[in-house]
């Protein structure tokens, strides 16, 4: 009897607790809830937001944004978000495709001049596919990131350094190969390469947090810098050592409206995506990760198919690093409903 009484109890105040509009996680749910509660405990500092669709199921901060350890991260703060912004220089590229102010299949000498030989062929695909042979970076100080350099000498280092292998024969990653993409966006489009992914691509996707090292933002967190020591990327210089291929802040709510924004055509076209593969992308799902051996910021973001779940994580310390979790972010996140 006393048994029975206990759950009848328990019945009413679950019933008691909808009608007061609170909301009581089924079973299925305690998994997220441990996932989420052992990060914390962890020591995981950062963000992290789990989605169905547009639905936000959770989209929290944890740890600490100041160098001190004093000042919390929220749902809102801003971080570094590394070679994620890749995405946003091939969206680039493929409006300016559709647009037929360039051709993705044309060699990138019908655009940019003074190319030596060897690089004279390279097409723009191949540039956006990693499979051009250029070196993977164009540093000359061994600063990486903070490395100040202008345009026309990263011009000068990219072209002037051997290629790996002949352009379309492999793949192999290069951070030098997005920098002349941006100076591709910039030929065609003439405009500055920061105003034109703003205008063209931040704004259409509603994303008003998001920007570029250097620039003013509030609530910018701040990170160990083996370079800088611990600071914040509004105190960092965007250079061409990065334009392009990284050098670029958010939040975790930017980064599902990214993936949102790529679901539907305010940004890209149905046709202007499937040029670009990105169509496929959407189809199967995809993950990108960014982040640096000389700074603490790790990003994050998976987009799960059939499924339509979208896991964003960004952090700040390298205790536990943001994509290091994503999967298991994903199997908790894929017993909610």
């Amino acid at each position: 009897m006393r048994f029975r009484k206990k759950a009848l109890y328990f019945c009413l105040l679950l019933l008691g607790l909808g009608f007061l509009g609170v909301v009581v996680l089924p079973t299925r749910t305690l998994l997220l809830a441990s996932t989420l509660k052992d990060l914390e405990a962890a020591g995981f500092s950062g963000g992290i937001l789990i989605a169905n669709g547009e639905r936000v199921i959770v989209k929290e901060g944890y740890g600490f944004s100041s160098c001190e350890d004093v000042v919390a991260n929220t749902a809102d703060t801003i971080y570094a978000i590394g070679s994620v912004t890749k995405m946003f220089a091939a969206a680039a590229i493929g409006q300016l495709d559709a647009a037929g102010l360039l051709n993705i299949d044309d060699p990138i000498s019908l655009y940019l001049e003074d190319l030596p030989g060897d690089k004279a062929n390279i097409t723009i695909k191949q540039l956006l596919t990693h499979t051009s042979g250029l070196r993977s970076y164009h540093e000359t100080q061994e600063l990486g990131d903070f490395e100040a350099m202008t345009r026309d000498r990263a011009f000068e280092e990219i072209m002037g350094r051997p290629l790996r292998f002949a352009p379309g024969s492999k793949e192999k990653y290069s951070n030098s190969g997005y920098t002349l993409l941006a100076m591709l966006i910039e030929k065609v489009s003439g405009l500055a390469y920061t105003d034109y992914i703003r205008e063209r691509i931040l704004i259409p996707a509603g994303m008003t947090s998001t920007g570029f090292w250097g620039e003013s933002f509030p609530a910018v967190a701040s990170t160990p810098n083996r370079i800088l020591g611990c600071s914040s990327p509004d105190t960092w210089e965007y250079s061409w050592v990065l334009v392009g291929n990284g050098g670029m802040v958010s939040t975790i709510s930017d980064m599902h409206r990214w993936v949102l924004a790529l679901q539907g055509e305010s940004v890209l076209s149905e046709p202007a995506k499937q040029r670009l593969g990105f169509d496929q992308r959407m189809r199967s799902g995809f993950s990108d990760a960014g982040g640096s051996s000389q700074h603490e910021f790790n990003a994050s973001i998976t987009y799960a198919q059939p499924s339509g779940r979208i896991v964003v994580a960004i952090s700040n310390r390298n205790k536990v690093r943001a994509e290091k979790i994503s999967d298991k972010l994903l199997r908790a996140a894929l017993h909610e409903q």
